[in-house]
């Protein structure tokens, strides 16, 4: 049901891309006063300045828990979305992904996943996180998985950011939930900036790229505040000192909105598994643009200060 409610938005944008929004007005069963319908409609809306108004091809599909296992199988049925460019998956809730074998195609487009920390600790689904990257990677494709430390499954949605407090005190949400917000927004557009390099023009002028995608891999998976009770599980952090685990988060950031500190992505983000600047340039991309050239030089750094 998922895949095929992707499949007829799609023919819904097309169909407006290509000057058929009027037939999509008529056709639209949402009027005011039906199930599920705005007080409003589609009535008022200027269909000609949608025409030719956006890309049909190479585009990304984005998902979150469950919608994440959703864009995994997108991703693995390229046949049948072959305009899904590459897919980025934000704490994935693996029960519904079933396990590729010899006779289940793979992910074969560019990946990215953002873990919170809590869902880092849920070690069966974790393991999936890392079977979908390395399965991407087995196709010669770009892929890397992150962790927000410090941050909850809801951390990836407004729920953090309009009930703060909650989030801390029933979770145990560390992170400043718009920093969060801010960290999963600004690997994502790195990842972008980097796989669609000959459309990141505006990613380039607007964006400030944090090197998040640079970020050198830990060898092990931390459990500072992983739960003792296998039933809080992906649900809460566990906090053996409360008011100092969520004080010094706030106290780096008013340092560094001073200048007085120089917070590190390494200090906000885990990685896990990252595509290396050979294995971009396996992939094909061009190292002539200007994102590859950033991510190379980062790279290089990251490799350099691992040695040392």
């Amino acid at each position: 049901m998922r895949l095929a409610e992707i499949h007829e938005t799609f023919k819904v944008l097309q169909d407006i891309c290509e000057g058929r929004g009027q037939s999509v007005e008529e056709r639209n069963l949402r009027c005011k006063g039906g199930i599920g319908a705005s007080s409003r409609g589609l009535e008022g809306v200027r269909w000609e300045d949608w025409k030719n108004a956006f890309y049909l091809d190479n585009i990304t599909q984005l998902g979150h828990s469950f919608g994440a296992a959703t864009t995994i199988e997108v991703l693995r049925q390229t046949s049948r979305f072959p305009y899904i460019g590459q897919g980025v998956i934000y704490d994935i809730w693996a029960a519904p992904v079933i396990q590729s074998g010899q006779n289940r195609a793979k992910v074969s487009r560019p990946l990215l996943a953002i873990n919170s920390e809590a869902f880092m600790y849920w070690q069966q689904n974790f393991d999936v996180v890392t079977n979908l990257l390395e399965e991407a990677k087995s196709q010669k494709q770009p892929a890397w998985s992150l962790t927000v430390r410090g941050s909850v499954h809801i951390s990836q949605s407004d729920f953090s950011v309009l009930y703060p407090h909650l989030c801390a005190m029933i979770f145990g949400m560390t992170a400043n939930p718009k920093r969060a917000i801010d960290l999963n927004i600004g690997a994502t557009l790195e990842f972008l900036k980097l796989i669609r390099s000959e459309r990141s023009l505006i990613l380039r002028r607007t964006m400030v790229d944090e090197g998040l995608l640079s970020v050198g891999v830990i060898d092990e998976l931390p459990t500072e505040h992983r739960p003792v009770a296998d039933k809080h599980l992906a649900i809460k952090l566990e906090l053996p000192r409360q008011l100092g685990s969520r004080a010094i988060p706030k106290l780096q950031t008013k340092m560094k909105q001073l200048g007085k500190h120089d917070i590190q992505p390494s200090d906000e983000v885990w990685a896990h598994l990252v595509t290396t600047w050979d294995e971009m340039q396996s992939w094909g991309c061009d190292a002539a643009t200007s994102p590859v050239q950033e991510f190379a030089h980062k790279a290089e750094a990251r490799q350099k200060q691992i040695l040392e």
